[in-house]
């Protein structure tokens, strides 16, 4: 795994990916803010790791999960006690991967909102 994360360009290129995925996350639900509302609203609070959200009903939330499983995108359900949509960033998940997520995302609000 070393040997891997210095093929790549190491921590800068590890944090750079990162710093994009959160972007790329936090742009669209920013753009959707009446439709995608941040669990953290104070920005400078918010995880480039765990970004979480809800969607404006519970319905429309486990619609996206359903559709999303669909289109091969697992583990988006939030958390047990407080639900909404929770996007696991870690460093195995790629920058087009979350590119993916968003434009489903943009796709979503579109059909529903």
């Amino acid at each position: 795994m070393l040997a891997y994360n210095k093929s790549i360009g190491g921590l800068k290129t590890i944090e750079a990916n990162n710093r994009k995925k959160g972007e790329l996350l936090y742009g669209c639900i920013d753009k959707h803010a009446g439709f995608y509302k941040p669990f953290v609203t104070e920005k400078a609070d918010r995880s480039l790791m765990n970004v979480d959200f809800f969607l404006p009903s519970e319905e429309l939330t486990d619609t996206f999960v359903k559709e999303a499983k669909k289109a091969g995108m697992v583990g988006l359900k939030g958390y047990r006690d407080i639900g909404g949509i929770r996007v696991s960033t870690y460093n195995a998940v790629t920058v087009d991967n979350v590119k993916t997520l968003v434009e489903y995302m943009e796709a979503f609000v579109k059909q529903n909102g």
